[in-house]
């Protein structure tokens, strides 16, 4: 379960190399740029929204790639550290809300 959309800054993005270009909810992240995140209880999802981004989760033996449309779900706390492989943007939500992706991974 996704919860209400929130900007990264409330989700204590800790933000790792170059600058990025943030929006409501979202981040832009330029080629090799990293970000890491605390996911609070209860969860969250990253959604690709453009761009590639490898995605990781504490705990998770499994790396993801997301391509523009795709999401990754987690269902626990932990930390969530991504690095575009290609200029992207992502999009983090909490637990409850529905994402716009139409694929899930």
């Amino acid at each position: 379960m996704i919860a209400t959309l929130r900007s990264w800054a409330g989700l204590g993005v800790a933000e790792r190399g170059a600058r990025t270009e943030r929006r409501e909810g979202e981040i832009a992240l330029g080629r090799d740029q990293t970000h890491g995140a605390p996911v609070r209880r209860g969860g969250a999802a990253v959604e690709c929204l453009a761009g590639l981004v490898w995605v990781t989760f504490e705990g998770d033996p499994a790396d993801h790639v997301l391509a523009a449309g795709d999401a990754l779900v987690v269902g626990r706390k932990g930390r969530l550290a991504m690095q575009a492989l290609e200029p992207s943007r992502v999009r983090v939500v909490g637990r409850g809300q529905g994402l716009a992706a139409s694929r899930q991974r």
